[in-house]
């Protein structure tokens, strides 16, 4: 593709693919679905499962799905853990929950004091996030163009939505499906803690 194409924006036009779509699933921290990429591979011309990984198709016979390798947590080290309380269409408050993740997880030098986990709830965010998954978010990073991310208001209630800038006065974002606009001013934005790690369920 390199010595046909000369930039990722041809090829995307090309296969007739959509440039943020493409953008989203390289810069975003879940896994590409496999209906997403039966389509890619019908789209790119490639053979089906040519977008396969055996790593992939291992960590399917497992109980917890990750977006990332695995290392060790030694016992008693826990992670706050929140469940979703619905408040309305996709807005939500947090809820502490008991639950802790049961599988290991890589934390890539960041620390605990700096993670939260927040179960799913409900199939607002679906097929983004869906129901029984847990996403693991770190309020120490700061927010990258294309991250998703847990927006927490001054007034407690959170979004997940995908960051698109910052202003002086404005933080500006998109639902994760990227279909709608939205901007809150920065005095009515407490937290943007960037979503580091999906955990899906097949069970």
């Amino acid at each position: 593709m390199q010595t046909q194409f000369q930039t990722g924006k041809a090829i995307c036009e090309h296969y007739g693919l959509s440039v943020a779509e493409v953008s989203q699933l390289l810069n975003s921290h879940r896994p590409i679905s496999q209906k997403t990429a039966r389509l890619l591979e019908q789209q790119l011309q490639l053979a089906e499962g040519a977008l396969d990984l055996e790593e992939m198709l291992q960590y399917c016979t497992q109980q917890v799905q990750v977006s990332q390798p695995l290392h060790h947590i030694s016992i008693g080290q826990k992670i706050e853990h929140y469940a979703m309380a619905s408040v309305q269409a996709q807005v939500f408050a947090l809820e502490i929950s008991s639950d802790v993740l049961s599988e290991n997880v890589d934390l890539h030098g960041q620390s605990f004091k700096d993670l939260y986990q927040i179960g799913i709830t409900g199939s607002d965010y679906a097929p983004m996030l869906n129901a029984g998954w847990t996403v693991l978010c770190n309020r120490a990073l700061d927010a990258q163009a294309q991250d998703w991310v847990c927006v927490k208001l001054v007034n407690e209630l959170c979004l997940f939505l995908l960051f698109v800038r910052t202003t002086t006065t404005e933080h500006y974002f998109q639902s994760l499906d990227q279909q709608k606009a939205v901007s809150f001013a920065c005095a009515d934005v407490r937290h943007i803690d960037p979503i580091v790690m999906i955990y899906t369920r097949s069970d």
